[in-house]
């Protein structure tokens, strides 16, 4: 089974909190998880606003950033995200 997981669902992967049991459960039975581009920015935001509140620390940010690269092949976002900004700005006519 695919799943589309948003950012906050799944930073419960790599932080303990409210619901990151239901998360492993679910994440359990899927053979692939699709996220957003915007998932990138998020997670950055995320760990910059975490480490502002402390807490998290920033050992914990960098393993959490390590993983979440580890787990997304995000070469292959970026590319994609490249692909559909040229696609729309060729439809769109360009620049006049």
């Amino acid at each position: 089974m695919r799943a589309f997981i948003d950012t906050s669902s799944l930073f419960k992967k790599y932080i303990e909190e409210n619901g990151s049991k239901k998360l492993e459960e679910l994440l359990g039975s899927v053979s692939e998880i699709i996220i957003a581009p915007i998932t990138i920015l998020e997670v950055n935001s995320i760990l910059e606003r975490r480490l502002k509140e402390k807490s998290i620390n920033s050992l914990d940010a960098k393993w959490i950033e390590k993983e979440f690269l580890r787990d997304y092949d995000i070469s292959a976002l970026l590319n994609l995200m490249i692909t559909l900004f040229e696609s729309v700005f060729e439809s769109s006519g360009g620049i006049n």
